[in-house]
């Protein structure tokens, strides 16, 4: 029985020592899966703004045939145009509040 003591004792620490690892992984994963949500929501906020800045060059093109520079503000944050070429601009999309910027390149269509 003296021998038995202490092996209650090396147990239970090795019992909490695995339990603290797997909370802490469990954690680990939990707090990965809420930033890759924040990101892919923050990317789907971006590129809704671009899909309205599109649209409303290609109205604004249909009326007056030219491209300009320029702002859209949206209440999540805003759009810069910067106009390259004829029928090419870019636009760059900075969301409010947060370090999140999403660049990329809008070209019209040729319809005659």
């Amino acid at each position: 029985m003296k021998n038995e003591e202490g092996s209650i004792l090396i147990s239970t620490l090795l019992f909490v020592s695995v339990t603290a690892m797997l909370i802490g992984g469990i954690s680990r994963v939990i707090s990965t899966q809420v930033t890759q949500l924040n990101q892919i929501h923050y990317s789907y906020e971006a590129r809704s703004m671009i899909s309205m800045t599109e649209t409303i060059l290609t109205k604004e093109f249909e009326d007056s045939q030219k491209l300009k520079n320029g702002k859209i503000k949206f209440n999540k944050g805003e759009v810069k145009i910067s106009k390259q070429s004829d029928r090419r601009c870019l636009l760059e999309v900075s969301l409010a509040d947060i370090k999140y910027t999403l660049t990329e390149e809008y070209v019209l269509d040729k319809r005659e």
